[in-house]
């Protein structure tokens, strides 16, 4: 139940934004609501550190993917005003979307073997 409502969280909250940026309010709301009642949820696991880990990997996949997707950008499309954008401009020689899918890959291997290890 915990990993499913890990992968939840980013991806709820992916979509209540996505949705308010493209001026769908009532379909923000009902994310919202939803993304809110996960966050509730949390109170009752008993998170340790792998699972901050592996929250962290799903919300930075999830979360960018989702929205950009609801946005109709590339799903690797790589803004300019967030620091995790201005960081992967940085690191990519100009080319982000590259960076982009390259260490999303990465962290999905990780939150694989994480997954699969028996760590989570």
């Amino acid at each position: 139940m915990e990993k499913i409502v890990i992968i939840l969280f980013p991806v709820l909250f992916a979509l209540s934004d996505g949705f308010y940026d493209n001026k769908k309010k009532l379909t923000s709301s009902i994310f919202k609501t939803l993304f809110l009642g996960v966050c509730a949820s949390f109170l009752l696991f008993d998170l340790n550190g792998w699972y901050v880990v592996y929250l962290a990997l799903c919300y930075w996949v999830l979360f960018d993917i989702t929205y950009n997707i609801i946005r109709h950008l590339g799903i690797f499309y790589v803004g300019n005003t967030k620091w995790t954008d201005k960081l992967l401009w940085t690191i990519s020689f100009g080319n982000a979307s590259h960076a982009s899918f390259t260490l999303k890959l990465m962290a999905i291997g990780g939150i694989v073997a994480l997954f699969y290890t028996g760590r989570l």
